[in-house]
C-alpha cells in the first residue's frame, strides 16, 4: 500500500480472480520515464497474482488488442501483409499521449511481415526494447522496419497510412508541449496523396479533428477509421474464446 494506494495488487487481483472467468485490464503511462513505462508494473503485477486468463485492454507499454484490430483491417482490404509498405506517422495533438498504440501497431505489423516505415520528428523515437523486438519480429516474418524524420517519403506508395500522436522520448530535452510544435506533420489529403492510390488510413479513435487528421482524410473514401473501431470487438470476442474454450 504506498502512498496513498488503497489496497495491494497481490490480494486485490486473487480477490477478483475469485469473481470472474477473466479479467479484463486496463492502465494508463504515467509519461515521464519511458523505462518505467515499459516495464509495464501493474499488468506485469496482474500477469503475476491473477488465476484466470487476463486480457491486456491497454497498457503503459501496449495496446494488443488494438494493435490486432489494426492489421485485422489491413488484411480485410488488402488480404496477405507480407511485404505490404505501411506507414506508422507521428502526428501533433495539444498533449503528449502513450506510446502503447504506436508501440502496439508496430509490433503487430513487424509480425505480419510488414514493410513498416516509422516517420516521427526527432526527439519522439520509440523505446528501444519495442524497437528491438519489433525487429526480431520483422526478421522472422520476412518484414522490414525503417525510420525517417520527414513524413513525405515515407508516404511513397504506402499502402497503409496509421497517424498517431505519441509524447517525447525520455530525455530528449523537449518542452512538454513539444507535441504541438510540428502542425506539418497533421495527416491531410497533401500527404495521402503520395501514398498508393488504393491505400487506406488508419487511427485508433478517438482522434482531435483538423489537429492530427484533417477533416478531408477522415471524412474521405480512403478511411477506415470506423471499420477499425469495430474489428477491436471482433478480436476481443474472439480473444476470450480462445481464452476460454481452447
Amino acid at each position: 500500500m504506498n502512498e496513498d494506494r488503497a489496497e495491494h495488487l497481490k490480494e486485490a487481483v486473487p480477490v477478483l480472480s475469485r469473481y470472474v472467468d477473466a479479467l479484463g485490464v486496463r492502465s494508463f503511462a504515467g509519461g515521464r520515464d519511458d523505462d518505467a513505462d515499459h516495464r509495464d508494473s501493474v499488468m506485469q503485477s496482474f500477469k503475476e497474482y491473477a488465476t484466470v486468463p487476463t486480457l491486456s485492454m491497454e497498457s503503459a507499454r501496449e495496446h494488443p488488442c488494438q494493435g490486432l484490430a489494426d492489421l485485422m483491417t489491413i488484411e480485410e482490404n488488402f488480404g496477405l501483409t507480407r511485404g505490404l509498405p505501411v506507414v506508422l506517422t507521428w502526428a501533433p495533438h495539444i498533449k503528449p499521449l502513450p506510446k502503447a498504440v504506436p508501440n502496439s501497431f508496430l509490433l503487430t505489423a513487424a509480425m505480419r511481415g510488414c514493410e513498416v516505415r516509422v516517420a516521427h520528428p526527432k526527439g519522439f523515437e520509440l523505446h528501444p526494447e519495442i524497437v528491438r523486438e519489433a525487429a526480431s519480429y520483422a526478421q522472422a516474418s520476412g518484414g522490414s522496419i525503417s525510420f525517417l524524420h520527414r513524413q513525405d517519403p515515407a508516404m511513397k506508395d504506402a499502402r497503409a497510412i496509421y497517424a498517431k500522436s505519441w509524447g517525447p522520448s525520455t530525455g530528449a530535452h523537449l518542452e512538454m508541449n513539444a507535441v504541438s510544435h510540428h502542425p506539418e506533420w497533421m495527416m491531410s489529403w497533401r500527404q495521402m496523396e503520395k501514398a498508393a492510390k488504393d491505400a487506406i488510413f488508419l487511427h485508433c479513435l478517438p482522434v482531435r479533428r483538423n489537429v492530427e487528421v484533417a477533416d478531408d482524410v477522415l471524412d474521405g473514401t480512403q478511411s477506415r477509421v470506423i471499420d477499425e473501431a469495430e474489428n477491436r470487438f471482433h478480436v476481443q470476442r474472439a480473444l476470450l474464446d480462445w481464452l476460454l474454450n481452447e
